[in-house]
């Protein structure tokens, strides 16, 4: 019986090595978890400022792979691209006043 205590206690430590629970992961996870933590950071900001997370992705990769220079990193942040790229916009637009474009049309 000691026998089977001692292979439930070690299957019982080995599902919490596969499932990633315990409280101290395995060192080798940890950058993956960062940049995950970092992408999926990016990507609210995206969605809590209106912008495509997946237009901006995309111009953002381009932008740095093109030479982007790391003294400017903070200008590629979501909030600040949607100036320069209003086309990253997917909110709903403002609807024109009676003095907009149109009213100068009549």
């Amino acid at each position: 019986m000691l026998h089977h205590d001692a292979q439930a206690s070690d299957s019982s430590e080995e599902r919490e090595r596969i499932s990633g629970s315990s409280a101290s992961p395995h060192p080798s996870f940890r950058p993956i978890r960062a940049r995950t933590a970092a992408i999926l950071n990016i990507i609210a900001t995206c969605i809590a400022h209106d912008v495509n997370p997946r237009a901006y992705l995309h111009l953002v990769t381009k932008l740095i792979v093109r030479g982007w220079p790391n003294s400017k990193l903070r200008e590629l942040l979501p909030d600040r691209m949607l100036a320069a790229h209003p086309e990253l916009y997917v909110g709903e637009r403002p609807a024109l006043s009676a003095s907009g474009p149109a009213a100068l049309v009549a």
